[in-house]
C-alpha cells in the first residue's frame, strides 16, 4: 500500500503534471505528500521550461509553494522539502531517509542533444530509476489524466 509519495518538482510542465498524477494516486490511496525541490548555484532551476540562471532558495520555495497548490487543490495532505546540489543524489537521499512508497517526477530532457521525441529520459530520471529504494513513476508531459478513468 502507498502511505508516503516523494514528488520530484522544479516548476516545469512535466513535473506538474506530475504533480496531478500524484495528487489521483494520494487520494486513491489516503497518501501524504512530500514536494521535494532541489536546487544549486550551478544549474538554477527551471520555470515554464526553461533555464532561469542564479535562483535563490526563496525562488525554489515558490517553486515548491506551486506545486503544493497543484495538491492543495485536490485535498491532498502535503509539505515541502528543500535541498541543495544534485537533484538526483538528493531525491534518492530523500526517498531513502524519509521511507517513501512511491517516487513521482515528471520526464524532461534537460539537453537538446537527447530526443525527447523517441522518449529518452534525462540523466536525473535515468539515476533516480536505478537506485531508488522504492517504486518511480515517471509521468510523460503528454499524460493527460482526463483521457483516464483511472491511473491506479
Amino acid at each position: 500500500m502507498i502511505k508516503r509519495i516523494l514528488l520530484a518538482y522544479d516548476g516545469s510542465l512535466g513535473s506538474q503534471i506530475a504533480a496531478q498524477h500524484a495528487a489521483e494516486i494520494a487520494t486513491h490511496f489516503n497518501a501524504e505528500v512530500t514536494i521535494l525541490t532541489v536546487g544549486g548555484p550551478l544549474f538554477g532551476g527551471v520555470s515554464k521550461d526553461a533555464p532561469i540562471a542564479h535562483m535563490n532558495e526563496a525562488d525554489y520555495e515558490k517553486v515548491a509553494d506551486e506545486g503544493l497548490a497543484i495538491l492543495a487543490d485536490k485535498k491532498v495532505r502535503a509539505h515541502k522539502r528543500f535541498r541543495w546540489i544534485d537533484p538526483a543524489d538528493e531525491i534518492l537521499h530523500e526517498a531513502l531517509e524519509g521511507g517513501y512508497d512511491l517516487i513521482v517526477m515528471g520526464h524532461r530532457s534537460a539537453h537538446s542533444s537527447i530526443r525527447r521525441d523517441e522518449g529518452m529520459l534525462g540523466s536525473v530520471a535515468i539515476k533516480v530509476i536505478n537506485h531508488a529504494p522504492c517504486s518511480v513513476m515517471i509521468v510523460r508531459p503528454d499524460s493527460n489524466l482526463q483521457h483516464r478513468s483511472n491511473i491506479v
